[in-house]
C-alpha cells in the first residue's frame, strides 16, 4: 500500500500512459470453443470407473 508520507524515502510514485502500459499487458487469451473439445478422446485412468480396463 502506499503511504504518501514516504514518497521519495522507500517509495516512489511512477505515472505510466495507457499507452506505455498497453505494451506490458499480455494479450487475451482466444475464447474456448466447441472445436476445442474432443468428444472421443479418452478419459485418463485415474477417471476411469471402477472395474473399467
Amino acid at each position: 500500500m502506499p503511504y504518501y508520507t514516504q514518497f521519495g524515502v522507500t517509495q516512489s510514485l511512477v505515472y505510466v500512459s495507457a499507452a506505455e502500459l498497453a505494451v506490458f499487458r499480455t494479450p487475451p487469451a482466444p475464447p474456448i470453443t466447441a472445436a476445442d473439445f474432443n468428444p472421443i478422446a479418452a478419459l485418463p485412468l485415474r477417471f476411469a470407473p471402477q472395474g473399467y480396463m
